[in-house]
């Protein structure tokens, strides 16, 4: 799971809490102070230094809070499923010093900022509205965090209503939970998972482990209807469309037409970019 490590800059914090709330009494510049030091593993400053350095720093213009975020390498299956449920691994979000010093006047600590920030980068939400969600809705946050969770699972389990309903109700049924029907569903989507009776069968074996399984073995099934019929019209063979989806195909098509271009051709330089660029990340 990951570990978030998020820290308000001494000289940020301290600057922008002197210019919103001068005099600063000590023991608030001192819990400041004690928590940016403690999530970046320093030993603990005695209050003493820690008003004498909030003191000579200046108050902050529109500088953005400063955020150290380390993780646990994800596993591939969880990477997979981030990208699929809209969760994002960029530090998008950041406040502002304006931001900062209109919350505190609200009320909101330096821990329910934190908190906020690490959630609005995980999904993508305005952090502000997740503060202002929290408190209207008297939430903890664990409870916030899973209700932010559902509403995302919910959003995306709707785009694979249309094309997918019979397998959406079969999963549930078999009570697999939301967030292994979405990963489940873009696997099949990419026919990189076997129909929905057998993936049931081995769900119930050996639950979400045979998401990572079947994105290892990446391995195309046949008894998927339409890819086989475009490989038919087109003469391509299970290599050459490999890991697109029925939506990937319509659109290739489409491509292809609209440019007058022979689609094994349009794959093929598809392919060879996609390997050049490969082979660019890989060189130190």
């Amino acid at each position: 799971m990951k570990k978030y490590k998020k820290a308000i800059i001494i000289a940020l914090c301290s600057g922008l809490v002197i210019s919103a709330f001068s005099p600063i009494t000590t023991g608030f510049a001192s819990e400041m102070a004690q928590k940016v030091q403690k999530t970046f593993g320093g030993k603990p400053a005695s209050d003493s230094s820690i008003v004498s350095h909030v003191s000579s720093v200046a108050s902050p213009t529109e500088e953005a809070i400063s955020t150290q975020i380390s993780s646990d390498p994800p596993a591939k299956n969880e990477s997979f499923l981030r990208q699929r449920i809209g969760q994002t691994e960029a530090d998008k979000y950041n406040f502002k010093s304006n931001d900062i010093q209109e919350l505190f006047k609200q009320g909101y600590s330096i821990d329910d900022l934190i908190r906020a920030d690490a959630l609005a980068n995980d999904w993508d939400i305005d952090p502000k509205k997740i503060l202002k969600d929290k408190r209207e809705k008297g939430l903890d946050w664990k409870q916030v965090d899973e209700n932010i969770q559902k509403e995302k699972l919910s959003e995306t389990i709707q785009k694979y209503k249309n094309k997918h309903a019979h397998e959406i109700k079969q999963l549930d049924e078999a009570d697999v939970p939301l967030q292994d029907q979405i990963a489940l569903l873009s696997l099949l989507e990419k026919r990189i998972a076997p129909p929905v009776e057998q993936i049931i069968q081995q769900y119930k074996k050996d639950g979400a482990q045979i998401i990572g399984k079947y994105i290892q073995e990446n391995k195309i099934y046949e008894n998927h209807s339409k890819p086989q019929q475009f490989m038919n019209k087109h003469k391509l063979s299970e290599a050459e469309i490999q890991g697109f989806s029925e939506e990937d195909l319509d659109k290739l098509e489409k491509v292809s037409k609209d440019n007058n271009v022979e689609l094994k051709e349009l794959i093929k330089n598809i392919r060879t970019n996609e390997k050049r660029l490969k082979n660019k990340e890989v060189k130190p």
